[in-house]
């Protein structure tokens, strides 16, 4: 048997739609309507199933899964309990009056109204789970914007807005009374929402979007989507929560609680004016809190996800109460107090920042360095009311922050590059770790309290000056003899574009320091323009590539050990100041570069002035402050290159305690009194003597030892032949002395008792004294004198010649029994006796018809003949007697062997020629010229003593 069974909920349908025709035709609508619904009665998409069995009679119901319905004005429209409505209506029936419900939370109902006119009645919408305006209208109403009016529309998951038509210039949606979720469609740039008093205003956008809010809602909560939100302002009294926003502008000056915001652009929050709670920033752009000056809740605003120099800005937000910022950039607070009220500042950042918080007690800041590159990263810090400061990151940080505002307080560090760049002021740095580096502002008249095992550092930049006095530094440990107080200081450059290289200080003052640590990095210098005091320093050790420059200025340290300066591992130079100041340094160690040390005093330390400067070029001067009997230096110039011991003009180091050690040159100041040292100090060393180029300079080696030997000395050119010379000083020694001259212009005085003078290549001046002396010349025009006793004149062959003559200025042909000098020649031998030998030769410009004749008798050479008084110069003379003939080995024997003497002009003159072929032919031969100054009267030549006699051998 076929039945035909009819649905239940078909029948309920019916039921409904019955109910709806009562209430028409109380209505009084028009027939026609009627039977439209009428014919509608039964036509529904609800499922009906026609089953047909042959064997029974059984009933059994389809359930109804969809139901469609058309809104129908101001009229109740209902849904279908346990069906999801498919529901459409328009802007001409969704009306006042008209009413669309649907009774069952559990089903998923659509309610589509497409407008072509704007919604501003009051129709009410209940229990449809989804509803969608749509339009695709160029214009609504009078003007381009989609006007709705949501005050009726509840029970509702989502309401959206769409506009089809991508050419509609109607991208304005203005909304009103809304309590129900709102979701926007792309083609809608504007949005304004009047809220429901104490709702929250949920809303959904898909387009970059300006947007406004007005009414007494809550929360105003915008899930972007990744659109970009603008909001102009908002009357939204609670919270204020953008999601995934590509950019965020935002203006909410009456919310009241919380802004959360997440962005992967800019966010900017202009007006919060009125917020007391917490902004929660997270994006990937830039920061900017313009105003939020009521926030006393916390601030956490991070960008660090985005690219190296995105910046986080505050402008307002002085009462926060706490602030943890990350920036991939800057962080600035510092308009309107900063972060005044923050009492925990957790701030991380990748470029130079700037935080004001000043303003609250017991400040507990964290600062972070996170940049990608590696670079450093400033903090510019003011925080005077902080209790404890942690360092830390991933990077380099720098925190330049005020000493008071860190002194007595505890930093922790646990970045592995940290430092913190100090403004002067009075502090106490001892709760600083010891990891972080301290770098130094101008600290002029303050005092730094330190610990061991801390770096300081000091700018090329900027200088210590002293106008009230040097800096201090003050170890917290009481210095005894059982501690080991040290402090360190570094050199760094903080710009490295302008050349500067040095570290100007106004000297420096220490407290409790024992071991002063001086780092000179990366080629910079220190320069101090006053001395380096410390009443317990005991050690300055000095290291680096850099210069150590005291100028003038010493160092000075403990009264009962003696202060030491150790700059061997320094390969830039030292230069410093010794000298009689009380505790001053007299012990010094040099590096590898040239070193330049003055000795301006005397040291009362029992060892005296002990350098040692090693690598090249090091220069010692001592001024007559550090000379004298009482100075006691001793000087190691070891390593490579020419050191230089400097003398000022009228040093006298001669009865000093001095030692030198690989000194390679001696440069003289000029123009003065004679510098002077003793023999023993000099003798037999290789020197260099210079002159500095401000007048003649004469260098005094005076005798403290029998043997002096000056052989080795050099002479720059600097030290000129004919103006400066060596002087060698023996007139106070008691025993007779042997002096070797220089190759230079020697002025040589013996002593009184019997010496051996030899000079050098030069004009020497050589002075015997009273003794018996044997005095050689060597080579140059030499004046020699050999004072009282039997003295010996020795001359190898050409050591006195007719261009370069030596003189003997008092030599005493007396008789044996008496003073009688000697001259020790090549031949030692006179010339025999010769007959007249024409010599008209010699007659300079002579016609060759003169008469003039030569004769030797018992040594001596006279002239005769008419013409004999043409012959009257010293060459003329010297010609006569080199005529063959006149100087003769003996009266059979041609050869020209021997020595003869002639008088001229108030002189008498030894000529010694040394024909060394002896072959009984003359070959004169010249060697030897000199000239006894004064002397006449001689009556031979003999190599026996005799009155009016020349002593030869």
């Amino acid at each position: 048997m076929v039945k035909s069974i009819i649905n239940k909920s078909l029948i309920r349908d019916l039921t409904l739609r019955l109910d709806l025709l009562t209430k028409l035709r109380k209505k009084a609508y028009s027939y026609p309507l009627l039977a439209m619904i009428l014919s509608s009665c039964g036509s529904n998409t609800s499922s009906t199933k026609t089953t047909t069995d042959t064997t029974t009679d059984d009933t059994s119901t389809v359930p109804v899964t969809s139901n469609s319905l058309v809104v129908v004005a101001e009229v109740e429209n209902l849904g279908l309990a346990g069906v999801n409505d498919t529901i459409t209506a328009t802007s001409s029936t969704l009306i006042s009056g008209t009413s669309v419900a649907d009774t069952d939370p559990y089903d998923n109902d659509t309610l589509t109204i497409t407008a072509n006119d704007d919604i501003i009645g009051t129709p009410t919408v209940s229990g449809i789970e989804k509803i969608i305006f749509t339009t695709s209208a160029t214009k609504l109403g009078d003007d381009y914007e989609f006007d709705v009016n949501l005050v009726n529309i509840t029970r509702s998951d989502t309401v959206s807005f769409e506009n089809t038509n991508s050419n509609s210039l109607v991208k304005t949606l203005d909304l009103i009374n809304v309590g129900a979720t709102i979701s926007v469609g792309s083609h809608f740039s504007t949005i304004k929402v009047a809220g429901q008093s104490d709702k929250d205003i949920n809303l959904n956008i898909s387009a970059d979007t300006a947007l406004s809010t007005t009414g007494s809602s809550k929360d105003l909560i915008v899930n972007a989507g990744g659109k970009s939100v603008t909001l102009t302002s908002s009357t939204a009294t609670q919270d204020i929560i953008i999601n995934k926003a590509y950019a965020a502008d935002i203006t909410a000056a009456s919310a009241l609680r919380n802004v959360a915001i997440t962005s992967n652009g800019d966010v900017t929050l202009r007006d919060l004016s009125a917020l007391k709670g917490n902004i929660d920033v997270t994006n990937v752009g830039t920061i900017n809190v313009i105003s939020a000056t009521n926030t006393t809740g916390t601030l956490n605003l991070t960008n660090e996800r985005a690219p190296l120099g995105t910046d986080i800005t505050i402008t307002d937000a002085n009462s926060a109460g706490k602030a943890t910022i990350k920036s991939a950039g800057s962080i600035t607070a510092t308009s309107n107090n900063g972060l005044a009220s923050a009492q925990i500042l957790n701030l991380t950042a990748a470029e130079e920042s700037t935080i004001y918080s000043d303003s609250v007690s017991n400040q507990d800041v964290s600062v972070n360095a996170i940049n990608s590159l590696g670079n450093s990263t400033n903090f510019n810090l003011y925080a005077s009311t902080l209790e404890k400061l942690t360092l830390g990151g991933s990077s380099p940080l720098v925190v330049s922050i005020d000493s008071a505002d860190i002194s007595t307080e505890t930093v922790v560090n646990t970045n592995s590059e940290a430092t913190l760049w100090l403004t002067g002021a009075t502090a106490d740095f001892t709760n600083v770790a010891t990891s972080v580096k301290l770098r130094l502002k101008n600290f002029d008249g303050k005092t730094i309290t330190i610990k061991d095992s801390q770096d300081f550092y000091l700018d090329t930049e900027i200088a210590q000056t002293s106008s009230t006095s040097a800096p201090t530094f003050d170890h917290k440990t009481d210095a005894t003899s059982s501690t080991t107080n040290a402090l360190t200081l570094k050199t760094f450059d903080s710009n490295t574009s302008n050349g500067d290289k040095s570290a100007n200080i106004a000297g420096l003052n220490f407290v409790d320091v024992q071991t002063l640590n001086l780092s000179l990095l990366d080629d910079l210098n220190l320069d101090s323009s006053a001395d380096l005091t410390g009443a317990d320093l005991t050690s300055v050790v000095v290291t680096g590539t850099g210069d150590f420059d005291l100028n003038s200025n010493t160092i000075t340290g403990s009264s009962s050990t003696r202060v030491a300066l150790n700059a061997s591992s320094l390969s830039g130079s030292a230069t410093l100041n010794l000298d009689g100041t009380t505790n001053g340094v007299a012990n010094i160690q040099t590096g590898s570069a040239a070193d330049s040390i003055k000795i301006d005093g005397i040291t009362a330390d029992s060892n005296g002035f002990v350098i040692a400067s090693n690598g090249s070029n090091d220069s010692i001067r001592i001024t007559t402050n550090g000379d004298g009997s009482s100075a006691k230096i001793n000087i190691n110039a070891g390593g490579g290159g020419s050191d230089t011991l400097s003398l000022a003009a009228g040093v006298d180091l001669s009865a000093s305690n001095l030692t030198l050690t690989s000194v390679e040159r001696i440069l003289l100041t000029g123009g003065g009194t004679t510098q002077k040292i003793a023999a023993s100090d000099v003798s037999g060393a290789t020197l260099q003597l210079a002159e500095d180029g401000t007048g003649t300079a004469v260098f005094t080696v005076v005798a403290d030892q029998t043997t002096i030997n000056l052989s080795n000395f050099t002479f720059a050119s600097s030290f000129a032949s004919g103006t400066d010379s060596v002087a060698v000083n023996a007139s106070s020694s008691s025993s007779g002395v042997t002096v070797t001259g220089t190759s230079g212009d020697d002025t040589i005085t013996g002593s009184n008792a019997n010496d051996n003078l030899s000079g050098g290549a030069s004009a020497d001046t050589i002075s015997g004294g009273t003794g018996n002396d044997t005095i050689n010349g060597g080579s140059g025009a030499d004046t020699l004198t050999g004072g009282a006793g039997d003295d010996e004149f020795d001359f190898a062959s050409g050591t006195s010649t007719e261009a370069s003559m030596d003189k003997i200025t008092d030599y005493q042909a007396a008789a044996a029994d008496a003073d009688n000098d000697t001259i020790d020649l090549v031949t030692g031998a006179k010339g025999a006796n010769s007959g007249s030998i024409d010599v008209k030769s010699a007659i300079a410009g002579g016609s060759g018809g003169e008469t003039v004749t030569a004769s030797v008798t018992n040594g001596v050479a006279t002239l005769s003949g008419s013409d004999a008084g043409l012959i009257n110069t010293l060459s003329e003379w010297i010609d006569a007697v080199s005529v063959d003939g006149v100087i003769k080995k003996a009266a059979d024997d041609a050869d020209a062997v021997g020595v003869v003497a002639f008088q001229l002009s108030g002189n008498t003159y030894i000529v010694e020629s040394n024909d060394t072929f002896d072959n009984n032919t003359a070959n004169v031969s010249i060697v030897n010229v000199i000239e006894l100054t004064g002397l006449t009267g001689v009556t031979a030549v003999a190599d026996a003593a005799a009155a009016n006699t020349i002593l030869i051998a």
